[in-house]
């Protein structure tokens, strides 16, 4: 229980709205899956909930140019080495939907970890 917290990313769904020829909006749905553990399941949830309020707080107090920074990343998907950020103003609203809380077995641990699940909604639009 060491190499906690694990962060993981995942796209739920992206959804295209029809709207107008030279408009195109969409909202994308995105979770962040936090893994906390300890010896200590009180110690655990604990861990979880203050990561869970730290990467709220990241979220939520971002400013709109801070979705459009280019991102290092070493990832065989990402050839020049950095993300393509979407065109400046193309980030709309940026909102938390929920934080779910729930207790995960994981091979090779005897004790339960604790996983948060951030829900988070990206609404998107270009012209």
């Amino acid at each position: 229980c060491t190499a906690y917290p694990w962060l993981m990313l995942t796209v739920e769904r992206v959804a295209f709205d029809i709207g107008s020829p030279s408009t195109r909006s969409w909202s994308a749905r995105l979770s962040l899956v936090l893994d906390a553990g300890q010896f200590d399941q009180e110690m655990a949830q604990d861990n979880a909930q203050d990561y869970a309020r730290s990467l709220d707080m990241i979220l939520t107090t971002a400013a709109g140019s801070d979705w459009m920074t280019p991102l290092p990343i070493a990832h065989e998907t990402v050839p020049a080495g950095v993300t393509s950020p979407p065109a400046a103003g193309t980030v709309k609203s940026v909102f938390v939907e929920a934080h779910r809380y729930g207790l995960v077995s994981k091979p090779g641990l005897e004790i339960p970890v604790m996983r948060v699940t951030i829900d988070v909604v990206f609404e998107l639009q270009e012209t």
